[in-house]
């Protein structure tokens, strides 16, 4: 190899090297960058908490989900999704544009994640949903809708429904130890009591980037 060629040898391997480091800097950026964005969400959402509980709403903070919820009979009749108490939402929407206005973590291009869940029972014949994927979704849809009719759309606010069903309980949904609640059990004799999985039932907002389900309800 003459002189000249090893000399392109280098500037190729040098130029790689570069483009190696950008691409590991470009990485981290990322990262770092996603961190940040979850923690402000989280920020976030713990505001609005500390807003609907000075406004008389009962919901429970999750610190380290940065998650609020709000138990389904607070805004649902038995197996139903027609919002029932919407004084609720509106206090929800207002404490919204309060947060919005007021806190410094708040970047207009957070969404708002309203998230379906129910415990692990399977709906009744009589029900007029067929899973409890189906209603949990159905239910995170009405409030959205009921948000976007309260003025809480785009472009200043961005709502996302997301239906969960069983997945992501918060107690453990089956009688016997488990390591972490289980979504769902072997059969119906290892359901606990539907009393003592009132926690499971929830709407729960959350801030942050997601792409969930999009199926719509009749």
């Amino acid at each position: 190899m003459n002189i000249h060629s090893r000399q392109i040898a280098l500037w190729v391997a040098m130029a790689d090297f570069f483009v190696a480091i950008a691409a590991v800097s470009w990485a981290l950026y990322g990262g770092q960058r996603q961190k940040n964005l979850a923690l402000e969400g989280k920020q976030v959402a713990e505001e609005l908490f500390r807003q609907l509980r000075l406004k008389g709403i009962d919901a429970s903070f999750d610190r380290e989900r940065g998650s609020i919820s709000v138990q389904d009979t607070v805004l649902f009749d038995f197996g139903e999704w027609t919002i029932k108490d919407p004084a609720v939402l509106d206090t929800l929407a207002v404490a919204l544009r309060d947060v919005a206005a007021r806190s410094p973590h708040w970047r207009r291009n957070l969404i708002l994640l309203v998230r379906g869940h129910t415990d692990a029972w399977p709906p009744r014949k009589t029900s007029k949903f067929n899973t409890n994927l189906q209603l949990s979704l159905w239910r995170a849809q009405a409030v959205q809708e009921y948000l976007h009719r309260a003025g809480i759309r785009a472009p200043d606010f961005m709502v996302v429904a997301q239906g969960l069903g069983s997945d992501e309980p918060v107690v453990d949904n089956c009688y016997g130890s488990s390591s972490k609640p289980r979504s769902e059990c072997p059969g119906l004799s290892d359901l606990r009591p539907p009393a003592e999985l009132a926690p499971n039932r929830r709407i729960e907002f959350r801030f942050g980037f997601f792409t969930g389900h999009t199926a719509r309800r009749p």
